[in-house]
């Protein structure tokens, strides 16, 4: 069982190929909200990748019991990484992405922090209920919110706009297709 998890398993645990969407969310809000100055929006989409990685990172931690029955190839059930390690991994990433967003814009600090919660209730809810969708949805909208709050001063109608259409695209093609349709859309936004 590894002490210390390789860049690899890291990469794995982030769901890294789903990372450009963030970062296209996070730079879409950026521009419409008003924009700013370049070092705000890089600790943002620094802030938006770590908490997507430590969110996915965590993901994996709460689902290990259920996958020790369904999924043993997974980096926990198979032995590859500790419970314990991953969770760390997870909570430090976390730590570190809401860092990055109170840096690039302390006065909006609710935006974030709302983010960092919404994330967390996924991760603990999301294999209980169909209805764990609606908090997939307000991660997506948590995260175009934070995004157009930094450096700027976004118009409400400008941001509830673009948040709620992330939002409502995430939870509404879980209605309409199930579970795997509405984890392509977030993928896709």
């Amino acid at each position: 069982m590894a002490m210390r998890p390789t860049f690899e398993q890291i990469l794995i645990l982030a769901r890294v190929p789903n990372l450009p969407t963030v970062w296209s969310n996070v730079l879409m809000a950026w521009v419409l909200g008003g924009g700013g100055c370049g070092l705000g929006l890089g600790a943002a989409v620094a802030g938006g990748t770590l908490l997507y990685a430590g969110g996915c990172t965590l993901n994996d931690a709460c689902d290990a019991r259920w996958d020790r029955a369904h999924k043993p190839e997974r980096l926990i059930p198979c032995g590859a990484l500790r419970e314990r390690l991953v969770w760390a991994l997870g909570g430090a990433e976390m730590a570190a992405g809401l860092a990055f967003f109170l840096l690039a814009g302390p006065e909006v600090w609710w935006w974030p922090i709302g983010l960092v919660l919404a994330i967390l209730l996924y991760d603990v809810w999301h294999k209980e209920t169909p209805w764990s969708v609606v908090v997939m949805g307000a991660c997506r909208g948590l995260l175009v919110l934070s995004g157009a709050a930094v450096d700027s001063e976004p118009s409400v109608q400008t941001t509830a706009l673009l948040a709620t259409g992330a939002a409502a695209a995430a939870a509404g093609a879980a209605v309409a297709g199930g579970r795997a349709a509405a984890e392509a859309t977030a993928v896709l936004l």
